[in-house]
């Protein structure tokens, strides 16, 4: 395999330095002198929760909030949506050009993003209010907010973008959003009645039957059968909270914990744990390449990400970070 270029290694501590200082070390780190090209399928970025920053592995890196967390790429490749923790903002960069187009005040602790089908919204979850922000994604602007529920997590929409499905990680629930309406139509009960379970991130294949949620407490992935939306069983992780990633091929999910250096390899079909992958310290955001021959993982205890070759089930490829950059969710475009 071709070696994937990245950001390589400093003794940059972010926090330490002005915004300025920041921003030149990241992108002269890449090698680059400007703008990035075109973001074109397979292209793979990652929020660098330390530094407050967000990359394409082998091309520029853009500063953007203070904790910098969630992802989501355009389907076309234009632009990014990311949340920022520390700021309490949405921001929206355009990667042709790497100009940031708007920053949006959101409320406090916004975390999941997720971006439709069509490209024209995206949906945020608020932990912190409570809520479900609607952004219009050609103004830039909130067009709604709905209540959902008790530290509403992150996001995934059905194939046709008519529904969206949200974590409650203090509710045990998964809730589901008809868009069209802007109104909860279902809650789905997740985990042992009164043990507290934390449903965290999720992810659904590619026909749309079937979703999978990982519980951040009880180290479980719940099953659930979307045409009935009941749980259809539970498979054992690793320890802590998880990243979820369906491959685009539909015949694995990954799940990675980031108590545990292994990430999860369950049978799509069979709902059986098949395989641990040792990926490295603190694994939590994954995500896929289109083709589903490649895994990258961000590893937030060692400033890097890991290249997986999911056919061997090996690490072929390590992309080091700046020291505390803390690589924490991966959006590759391709695989939504």
């Amino acid at each position: 395999m071709a070696q994937v270029s990245g950001i390589h290694k400093s003794r940059l501590r972010p926090g330490r330095l002005s915004t300025m200082v920041l921003t030149a070390v990241l992108v002269a780190a890449t090698g680059l002198t400007g703008c990035s090209k075109s973001a074109e399928v397979g292209d793979v970025f990652v929020t660098l929760q330390g530094a407050g920053a967000v990359a394409k592995l082998g091309g520029q890196a853009w500063l953007a909030g203070a904790l910098s967390q969630y992802v989501d790429v355009t389907s076309k490749g234009d632009r990014l949506v990311l949340t920022s923790v520390g700021a309490d903002k949405v921001f929206v960069i355009a990667l042709s050009s790497g100009k940031i187009l708007k920053t949006i005040d959101v409320g406090r602790i916004p975390q999941g993003v997720k971006i439709s089908p069509d490209d024209r919204l995206a949906l945020v979850a608020i932990e912190g209010e409570g809520m479900l922000a609607f952004i219009e994604l050609t103004n830039y602007t909130i067009f709604a907010t709905i209540p959902v529920g008790r530290q509403p997590h992150n996001i995934v929409y059905s194939r046709d973008g008519s529904l969206a499905y949200v974590t409650l990680q203090q509710d045990d629930e998964v809730v589901v959003i008809d868009i069209a309406r802007r109104a909860v139509t279902g809650r789905i009960a997740l985990g042992d009645p009164g043990v507290p379970d934390g449903p965290h991130n999720l992810d659904l294949t590619p026909d749309g039957d079937t979703l999978f949620v990982s519980l951040r407490y009880s180290n479980q992935l719940a099953v659930i059968d979307l045409e009935t939306n009941e749980v259809l069983t539970y498979v054992p992780l690793t320890e802590g909270h998880h990243g979820v990633d369906v491959s685009p091929i539909g015949r694995w999910v990954y799940v990675a914990g980031v108590g545990s250096p292994f990430v999860n390899v369950i049978d799509a079909h069979t709902f059986e744990r098949v395989a641990l992958i040792e990926a490295g310290p603190g694994p939590h955001g994954l995500r896929t390449s289109p083709d589903g021959k490649l895994l990258y993982v961000a590893l937030s205890q060692a400033d890097q990400v890991a290249v997986i070759d999911t056919t061997t089930r090996q690490v072929v490829d390590r992309i080091s970070f700046s020291d505390g950059a803390v690589p924490f969710w991966i959006a590759v475009i391709g695989n939504r």
